[in-house]
């Protein structure tokens, strides 16, 4: 055997060598790929329940808050018939009130007055006695 001759038996074997690895390495990885395939089909298979339940409860969620919509639309009317409703009798009632407080307040004070000029009188013809 030449020198040429084992140069060429040692790439041979090496080359050999390479191509056992990249056999193996691609052995490893069709493995791989087929768990991660397995896995993704399980994945959509439970997921598609999943992604079901969640439309539903989002449809229902829409529902319900229209209805919540409809609610405080209501609401807002009943508060503003209470204000006008306030407003009317404040303006039917309050100026009345007002007006026969202060007739009830001068009626109060025309008596304590005329009780104190009484009085005064009563004392005055006490002294002159």
């Amino acid at each position: 055997m030449t020198v040429a001759e084992i140069i060429l038996a040692v790439i041979a074997a090496a080359f050999v060598v390479l191509v056992v690895v990249a056999v193996s390495t691609l052995i490893k990885l069709g493995k791989t790929l087929e768990v991660a395939r397995k896995t993704m089909e399980t994945t959509q298979k439970d997921t598609r329940p999943i992604i079901r339940k969640a439309d539903s409860t989002l449809a229902l969620m829409n529902t319900n808050l229209s209805n919540i919509a409809g609610v405080t639309g209501a609401a807002k009317s009943v508060s503003a018939n209470v204000a006008g409703l306030v407003g009317v009798t404040a303006a039917t009632l309050g100026g009345p009130l007002v007006k026969g407080a202060a007739f009830t307040y001068g009626v109060r004070k025309a008596i304590s007055a005329k009780s104190a000029a009484k009085a005064a009188k009563i004392v005055k013809k006490g002294r002159g006695k």
